[in-house]
């Protein structure tokens, strides 16, 4: 199999993303600086980190910026989960289309009926949805970790739902760890491609 793993990758602009967030939020709560450059640094991220149209944070006393990151950081968490989540579903699509490939002898083409049935069951998998794609994986699989790995993708998945297509007024979820969910999702693709 040709695959490999692409989730540490995407861990790591997620921990550089989150690491810039924790910087940033420092620099504009913190109180201003007394060496100059740090004040120019901190002068720009208060006026030009705009919160709505046309405020800025530093029109905002400290308590409310403080809440303002507070709801920021909610929100970079929800995309840096969905990042992780995307960078796994891209996986698994990957993952299974090489499974389903036909195996042909080498120097012998494949089979005009083999080819034909791999076009279908990929046209078949296009209409899967992740739950029934994640069932599958679990049934199909021996491993002794699959069913707790499973179970936890599922709830990672339903974040991923809602931080995707959730109405914010409405009952919000429970974030899941990012560290948790790339270990989670890290360790299924690892199985995966010791088992393909």
């Amino acid at each position: 199999m040709n695959l490999h793993n692409p989730l540490p990758d995407t861990w790591e602009a997620v921990q550089a993303a989150r690491d810039a967030f924790e910087i940033t939020n420092r620099m504009v709560l913190q109180p201003t600086s007394s060496h100059p450059t740090l004040q120019k640094i901190q002068h720009e991220l208060r006026h030009q980190t705009v919160y709505e149209v046309g405020k800025s944070l530093s029109s905002l006393p400290l308590l409310d910026r403080k809440k303002k990151f507070k709801e920021l950081e909610k929100e970079i968490h929800g995309l840096l989960v969905l990042d992780l989540w995307a960078t796994f579903e891209h996986f698994l699509g990957e993952y299974l289309l090489e499974v389903l490939k036909p195996q042909s002898q080498p120097g012998q083409p494949v089979p005009f009926a083999e080819l034909l049935k791999y076009k279908r069951r990929c046209d078949d998998l296009q209409r899967w949805k992740m739950g029934d794609i994640l069932d599958f994986l679990k049934e199909s699989s021996s491993d002794p970790r699959m069913p707790k790995l499973i179970g936890d993708a599922k709830n990672i998945m339903m974040y991923r739902n809602w931080v995707a297509h959730a109405d914010p007024r409405k009952t919000t979820r429970t974030p899941t760890d990012l560290e948790l969910t790339y270990k989670n999702l890290n360790e299924l693709i690892e199985i995966l491609l010791q088992t393909g």
